[in-house]
């Protein structure tokens, strides 16, 4: 079983594991946003990782399967390669196409469905033409298992945490801050 915590970062596990060149490849806190979009051109190539859509889904035996909508946002830019020029859009379209081929299969871990409703939008604005830039978005969704951690006497969440980006995941367990409840 998992936890929504650790999507995020078994998917930017997977996309560093087959893409080992990226400048970055990080989990993002939220929905992307037309500036940010554009600040992802600095980090190119990059990889980006969102959670935007969490459904709440079937209950069964106390374990919550929730459906899943995963975002991954990959830019490049035009760039020199063993002498050949490389355009940000071939670059792009080859870290998508890697990706796409291994995501119907890919097993992220127990409680984590297999992707499925893949699809990959091309972010293509005019504006960052002369940059050389390329941005692709895959997205899919997939559904994963959770135990709610509930304090069974009250029926109310016994903690709640927060922290902020790029403060954020497992490697930043100990960052986070309760809003309620103790820390962890």
């Amino acid at each position: 079983m998992s936890g929504l915590e650790h999507v995020q970062d078994k998917v930017v596990t997977a996309i560093s594991t087959l893409l080992p060149a990226l400048k970055t490849c990080d989990a993002h806190p939220g929905r992307f946003t037309p500036d940010e979009l554009k600040a992802f051109i600095i980090k190119a190539p990059s990889a980006h990782v969102a959670m935007p859509t969490v459904k709440g889904g079937v209950v069964q035996g106390g374990l919550a399967m929730l459906d899943v909508k995963i975002v991954t946002v990959f830019t490049a830019r035009n760039t020199v390669l063993d002498a050949k020029k490389l355009l940000g859009s071939q670059a792009a379209l080859a870290m998508v196409s890697a990706f796409m081929t291994i995501l119907p299969g890919l097993r992220l871990g127990s409680g984590i469905g297999q992707a499925s409703d893949i699809q990959a939008d091309n972010l293509y604005d005019s504006s960052v033409r002369k940059d050389g830039v390329a941005l692709w978005a895959v997205h899919w969704s997939t559904t994963v298992t959770v135990q709610p951690e509930i304090d069974e006497q009250l029926g109310t969440l016994s903690q709640l945490l927060y922290s902020w980006a790029p403060e954020i995941g497992v490697p930043h367990k100990n960052d986070y801050l309760p809003l309620i409840g103790g820390a962890s």
